[in-house]
């Protein structure tokens, strides 16, 4: 059973749409992946796993859920009621509907989950550097003002922080510089950097005059007893999923 610890909700709401991301806490899973655990690729036990998805199914009334084989690509996806199936667990990572009642799903572990709310739209995202660098939040943008729409708020999930997320020079020199990449970095007199990706993501929300945003507080680092971590936990560990949807009329 959930427990009011297995998901976080956003201070702001947006009428007739459900977003919440999992934390760790109150699923089935056990040893490393104790216990909610999403990550359908994280090894561990995929019918422990589909008790997890039934969970937060029925804790939030969702009949469709659709998630990605995420590879830190710039890839979005379009999905709606015809090509669901097709889509489910495909690569890619990011999600984009105009459909009621399709709940699109990304799984993080470090990296940030962003969700774009619109008029006629709702999108997630996957953002660790690679993604974000790569242009994923203006690919999702592109979509909605392909159908007239542009991302009116933005939800912002958990991810690591600044303070235990070192870098290297080599990832550094590959950034985009208009991202102000300067601003997120913080060097120390050794010689370590360690990158801010909130304060980037930040950025490049501002650069496509995205000003309405929500962050959640908390870091997937340091808090273990809520988050899972993929540095932390060198590679062993699960997944948290946030979710989107719009919500409709359901046929009975």
């Amino acid at each position: 059973m959930s427990n009011s610890k297995s998901f976080l909700y956003f201070n702001k709401t947006i009428n007739n749409h459900l977003i919440f991301i999992t934390t760790r806490v109150g699923g089935n899973s056990t040893g490393a992946f104790s216990s909610l655990n999403m990550g359908l690729n994280s090894g561990d036990d995929l019918a422990v796993i589909e008790q997890n998805f039934q969970l937060i199914k029925d804790t939030h009334n969702i009949t469709n859920l659709v998630t990605l084989n995420q590879v830190h690509s710039n890839t979005v996806h379009i999905v709606n009621s015809k090509n669901i199936d097709t889509i489910n667990q495909i690569d890619g990572d990011g999600l984009f509907t105009t459909d009621d009642n399709i709940a699109l799903g990304i799984f993080t572990a470090d990296c940030y989950p962003l969700i774009f709310i619109g008029e006629k739209a709702v999108s997630v995202i996957h953002l660790g550097w690679r993604g974000l660098n790569s242009g994923t939040i203006e690919r999702s943008i592109k979509l909605f003002e392909e159908i007239g729409d542009y991302p009116k708020t933005a939800f912002i999930g958990v991810g690591i922080s600044q303070e235990f997320y070192e870098v290297g020079e080599d990832m550094i020199s590959q950034l985009n510089k208009d991202y102000g990449v300067e601003q997120a970095l913080d060097r120390d007199e050794n010689g370590r950097c360690k990158l801010d990706l909130r304060r980037l993501i930040k950025n490049v929300l501002k650069l496509n005059n995205i000003d309405d945003y929500e962050f959640l507080t908390g870091c997937t680092y340091k808090d273990d007893d809520k988050f899972f971590s993929y540095r932390r936990d060198n590679g062993i560990t699960g997944r948290h999923l946030t979710v989107v949807m719009k919500k409709g009329c359901v046929n009975e």
